[in-house]
């Protein structure tokens, strides 16, 4: 009987727990983040790569949407940075691009087709109406201050304004908000495994979202990574969802149902052929 009452009491904890932390998770009450970025992102449709933007960048679009870039950026062994596709097809398999000098790289450049790799000091200057999602696909010694760098001697090209920042790595994005506090950033692939975590417990409202912006794919090796109860509490917190990279149709029909702030495709023209449904 004494083993009952235990095992009763502690449930009764458990669930007295679990309701406080519940309620307060769902009564909490938040400010939109005033930022040119997080206001003109609506709407918007990344294409995944400089090369794919630059061939679909002229197709028509339903009222009201825009094209954006998405562009995975890696740093040369002399704190140069590059827009690189991920589809380069190359003979020696590259993987560590800091590794390599920025001569080795611009020789490479000119040896493939155009877009393929891309300055990014060119890129803010030969786009200068686009938003870019800027994807840092590496974490290496000393990346914030370089990077923070090398943002702030660019500024003339206005980037603060359009530019969103993404990675991965959640130590990139929190060391590079620290040095640029006023810049707009997504949310890292720990931050998502920890909301997305809690949220099976429906405990996501007293989680701290880190990013500015929520961006996920739908789904990972068989796993839902995006629901109707995440994506509620996202519009409650005035996060702007940004879905992707979309590739099929299947994947790309699901994503429309969400009614997302914005996506990111590598096949813009099956996604812009399916927004009547939008």
């Amino acid at each position: 009987m004494a083993f009952l009452k235990i095992v009763l009491g502690s449930i009764l904890f458990i669930f007295v727990v679990w309701y406080t932390l519940f309620f307060y998770g769902t009564h909490k009450k938040y400010i939109q983040y005033d930022h040119p970025v997080i206001n003109k992102v609506n709407k918007t449709i990344f294409i995944d790569g400089l090369d794919n933007f630059n061939k679909y960048k002229d197709l028509s679009l339903k009222d009201g949407f825009k094209f954006g870039i998405n562009v995975e950026i890696y740093v040369s062994s002399k704190n140069d940075f590059y827009a690189i596709s991920k589809n380069l097809n190359l003979e020696s398999n590259i993987k560590d691009w800091n590794q390599h000098s920025t001569e080795e790289i611009d020789a490479l450049s000119l040896t493939l087709p155009e877009y393929k790799i891309f300055k990014l000091e060119k890129l803010f200057e030969k786009y200068p109406d686009q938003l870019i999602l800027l994807n840092i696909r590496e974490n290496i010694k000393d990346l914030d201050l370089i990077l923070s760098a090398f943002i702030k001697k660019n500024n003339s090209f206005n980037i603060e304004n359009r530019i969103l920042i993404n990675s991965d790595f959640d130590v990139v994005l929190s060391s590079l908000k620290a040095q640029l506090p006023r810049w707009v950033y997504g949310t890292g692939s720990g931050d998502r495994a920890r909301f997305l975590m809690l949220s099976s417990i429906f405990l996501n409202g007293v989680y701290e979202v880190k990013g500015d912006f929520y961006i996920t794919k739908l789904s990972k090796d068989n796993v839902k990574l995006l629901n109707k109860t995440l994506q509620a509490d996202l519009n409650n917190r005035f996060l702007p969802l940004i879905i992707g990279p979309l590739e099929t149709e299947s994947e790309t029909k699901e994503a429309i149902s969400f009614n997302p702030t914005a996506f990111l495709t590598s096949n813009p023209k099956l996604l812009t052929s399916m927004l009547d449904t939008f």
